[in-house]
């Protein structure tokens, strides 16, 4: 998923200095998908990234 990631972070960069306005928060990312029978959530902040993963019981 860092590929996911890296492209997330592009995103988050490019909105927070060419759209946001100054008035706004930071602008974050959430990433969610489905791996061996588990959902893994990532949340990509602005500069910090923290994997967690769940498993749907």
């Amino acid at each position: 998923m860092s590929k996911n990631r890296s492209d997330l972070k592009t995103y988050i960069n490019y909105i927070d200095k060419n759209i946001k306005t100054p008035n706004q928060n930071p602008t974050l990312g959430i990433i969610l998908c489905r791996k061996d029978n588990e959902f893994v959530f990532e949340y990509v902040p602005n500069d910090n990234v923290i994997d967690r993963e769940y498993e749907l019981i």
